[in-house]
């Protein structure tokens, strides 16, 4: 049997290419960077990017800051994808470690795609004796997800907040996305997470914190290096767990599916009740007297009768 050997001119430019197409497919979270006068406050925006086919159904990130010149206030879905849109993603906020923001956007009963765009924006408000310059907001532990649960190629720049004004000149994002009213979330205490769930949260509302030392996923965390440059881009790593609530949301992803069929299946209508049927009232008839009670009987005397 003959063989075809490929030239390695044309193995070169197809490899080349499928290299290319995996980059164009990749997801892009980038956070947004603004600038801010000393003591004021200041609405930071983190926007997604895909490439064409690209269904991403929930996505993770952390967002770094430095806690001398800024601090974190609250963070608000875009409600276009938000509660009550077609969408309908729920936002869940977080401190880890004090120094970053980790937000999680996803609903398990849900699975439409989230469309390109403004993802959701948090407010720092920056120190009354921060000096000038630049303040790094590092975009880390990136995941996105489609339908299936499966992870996708994902990566993000990092912004920064221009203390005292001036050209930011950090951050990848659009860049026309449009700001959201600052609002603060409705905060409350999670409800009870089976394994291998999703966190049920709601908008803004508070996620379990992350997993400590010698808990599952703890092994494996990686530090922030905020000595990152703004606007340098951050692979993430599928290799190493960031830590246990990195993994919610392709483990989550894969199984609403199934749940939420079987939660409809379950869900049987209520039988409607009967219309009682209403008693009928007696009414009470006053009755007229007869005639043999209303005409007294003759009596016969014999001392009536006439004599002979």
């Amino acid at each position: 049997m003959r063989s075809v050997r490929m030239p390695r001119g044309l193995l070169a430019v197809a490899m080349v290419w499928a290299a290319l197409c995996s980059v164009a497919a990749a997801v892009t979270i980038d956070v947004e960077s603004a600038p801010g006068m000393p003591g004021a406050t200041v609405d930071v925006v983190v926007a997604m990017s895909a490439g064409p086919g690209e269904q991403v159904v929930g996505m993770q990130n952390d967002v770094c800051f430095d806690p001398s010149v800024l601090t974190f206030g609250a963070c608000k879905i875009n409600p276009d994808i938000g509660p009550g849109s077609d969408t309908e993603k729920q936002l869940g906020t977080s401190v880890v470690r004090g120094t970053c923001v980790r937000n999680i956007l996803f609903h398990a009963a849900n699975l439409n795609a989230i469309p390109p765009g403004l993802l959701y924006e948090c407010t720092f408000g920056i120190a009354a004796n921060a000096p000038p310059g630049s303040s790094l907001l590092q975009n880390t532990g990136i995941i996105a997800s489609d339908s299936k649960g499966h992870r996708l190629p994902a990566s993000g720049a990092s912004g920064s907040i221009m203390v005292g004004g001036g050209n930011t000149g950090g951050g990848a994002g659009t860049g026309s996305a449009q700001r959201l009213e600052p609002a603060m979330p409705q905060v409350g205490q999670p409800a009870p997470v089976a394994p291998g769930s999703m966190p049920q949260v709601g908008n803004g509302s508070q996620v379990p914190p992350p997993a400590q030392a010698g808990q599952p996923g703890a092994a494996g965390r990686v530090e922030p290096r905020l000595e990152a440059a703004p606007g340098e881009r951050l692979e993430a790593a599928p290799a190493e767990p960031h830590n246990a609530q990195l993994q919610a949301v392709p483990t989550a992803v894969a199984t609403s599916a199934a749940t939420a069929t079987k939660a409809k299946a379950a869900t049987t209508p209520a039988a409607t009740a009967t219309k009682a049927t209403p008693v009928a009232t007696a009414t009470t008839k006053k009755t007229t007297p007869s005639a043999a009670e209303a005409t007294p009987t003759a009596k016969t005397d014999a001392s009536d009768k006439p004599s002979k």
